[in-house]
């Protein structure tokens, strides 16, 4: 077993866990815990009772995509549900719901995917390689 569990820092602004949190998986509740075994990898175990809709695991996505089906309804950025939105300034593809997404898209992600947006979504591709895109597009390599 070469499966190394490491403490990671909590994010203050994630925090939607009841009460206490695992002293491993910060982003997870102390009413789990992580375990691992050869027949079954790692796995989640209730540690206590867990009450009727308790949330026992909150963090922050690595990425995420907006669907070319809520373009006109959604920010781009922010995924917000917005009304009338400050288009992007080369293309009619999406809007945003304020400069400030605007700002963070064109300068991370969406510089780059702007161009093939479009060609993108109507070919059909997964969603699966958007989000490989936009984990490309928006770190520096």
């Amino acid at each position: 077993n070469n499966v190394k569990d490491e403490i990671l820092p909590t994010k203050s602004n994630v925090s939607k866990i009841k009460g206490k949190r695992n002293a491993v998986y910060t982003s997870a509740s102390n009413l789990v815990d992580i375990k691992y075994n050869e027949n079954a990898g790692r796995y989640a175990e209730a540690s206590a009772e867990i009450p009727c809709g308790e949330i026992l695991l909150c963090e922050k996505a690595y990425c995420a995509v907006l669907l070319n089906e809520n373009v006109k309804t959604h920010c781009f950025q922010c995924f917000k549900r917005i009304i009338a939105g400050e288009p992007c300034p080369t293309c009619s593809c999406v809007k945003f719901c304020s400069d400030k997404c605007k700002t963070t898209a064109l300068t991370s992600h969406h510089h780059y995917e702007c161009p093939v947006l479009e060609t993108l979504w109507s070919s059909g591709i997964s969603v699966t390689c958007l989000m490989s895109l936009r984990i490309i597009s928006q770190n520096s390599i």
